[in-house]
């Protein structure tokens, strides 16, 4: 076995960080981060592969055009807007201001949870939408009934992520990743309960986003709660929102360092773009 023993020294005089720790604390960053990106798309591929097997080529299409319109959006706008938390919550936490990383988190739930009011009339009415830009009827009645569903796991999916964003710049990453693979595993039932048994197509497909999501909101929010002690954190801090959280000069600050990411997420999503 081969041993590393380089170091980096960040500034003259100063011990180096061995090169196998530094990428071992990347590696507990990184891990978990792709596995939550990597299973949401995994999501995404179910939904399709059981409404394929069921529905026609219109219903199979229409998915395609939904997941595009959630994710553009909704999804990609939300973990944007959670990703600030990766400076905010981090820088926090290492510096022992416990309480900011709490503020920090009712933050980004209060600015997520108000885009929601611009989305929803988006996604309700995405088939009118559809229709206005040329789409096949028959695509777009079926998209908008796809969307009209997920939009109300929305809420779910976006507390789920802040919370899971929350909890990995504290160190707390094993769990997260857990949670977000058992609600993986555990969408391929309810895809095979609402569109196989029940034959809602692409309606079917939307309520299993919303029990997917509303589950791993409610498990991160349970490890949330057992775990806040630890964290040196109120339960109530980090459960509830508090009067501070809807201060304009910090909801000004928190989304100008979330807005960088949201652009960079909707970039990556346009067809056709490279990385």
């Amino acid at each position: 076995m081969v041993h590393f023993d380089v170091t980096i020294g960040l500034n003259a005089g100063t011990e180096g960080t061995p090169l196998r720790k530094i990428a071992q604390d990347i590696l507990k960053m990184t891990v978990p981060n792709i596995t939550g990106m990597v299973l949401g798309y995994v999501n995404e591929l179910t939904n399709a592969a059981f409404v394929g097997r069921t529905g026609d080529d219109a219903e199979l299409a229409a998915v395609g055009l939904g997941n595009m319109m959630q994710n553009c959006f909704g999804l990609s706008i939300g973990l944007g807007i959670c990703s600030a938390m990766d400076t905010f919550v981090s820088q926090a936490h290492g510096a022992g201001q416990y309480g900011m990383c709490a503020s920090y988190l009712q933050r980004c739930r209060v600015i997520v949870t108000l885009q929601l009011a611009w989305m929803g009339p988006l996604l309700w009415y995405s088939e009118a939408l559809l229709l206005a830009i040329g789409q096949d009827a028959t695509v777009s009645m079926h998209a908008g009934a796809y969307n009209r569903i997920t939009l109300f796991g929305l809420f779910f999916a976006f507390q789920a992520e802040a919370i899971r964003k929350y909890l990995l710049n504290q160190d707390l990453t094993v769990v997260p990743a857990v949670i977000a693979a058992l609600c993986s595993i555990l969408h391929v039932g309810w895809c095979a309960i609402f569109v196989l048994h029940l034959g809602l197509g692409n309606q079917g497909a939307g309520f299993a986003n919303v029990v997917t999501w509303t589950l791993e909101c409610s498990l991160c929010t349970a490890y949330l709660w057992h775990c806040a002690p630890q964290l040196k954190q109120s339960r109530k801090s980090v459960l509830s929102v508090q009067r501070e959280a809807f201060l304009v000069s910090g909801l000004k600050h928190y989304i100008a360092m979330a807005f960088p990411s949201v652009v960079a997420i909707l970039v990556h999503q346009q067809p056709g773009s490279k990385t």
